[in-house]
């Protein structure tokens, strides 16, 4: 890379360093694997798969998973999760020509009463 650009990265590094000089990537680190967690169950929509993954992820680094399932059981159930799904066009569709017809009611709000 080049000095000067090598300069300007120097320099927004600095900015951004607490005056400890130390930068703790802990945190950062594990935002991303939450948000590849996330990823993972946006592009396969199944709960159980995911969490399957996440073990076997932190077997591979002898890390424990609950935490990380936890997590995303709670993001899973969300309505954030549902409305990001529902704009990726990854919503659950309801066939209403299996539906019998009085689950269609109730889904409906209908009032089965006369």
């Amino acid at each position: 890379m080049p000095a000067p650009q090598l300069a300007a990265i120097a320099t927004a590094a600095e900015a951004l360093l607490p005056d400890t000089g130390h930068i703790d990537l802990g945190p950062w680190i594990a935002g991303t694997v939450e948000s590849g967690n996330r990823a993972g169950l946006l592009a396969c929509g199944d709960l159980v798969a995911a969490s399957r993954e996440i073990v076997k992820e932190a077997r591979a680094h002898r890390a424990r998973p609950e935490e990380s399932i936890l997590e995303l059981v709670r993001w899973g159930v969300s309505t954030d999760y549902l409305t990001l799904r529902e704009e990726l066009g990854l919503g659950l569709v309801i066939d209403d020509s299996r539906t019998p017809p009085i689950a269609r009611a109730f889904s409906s709000g209908d009032d089965l009463l006369p």
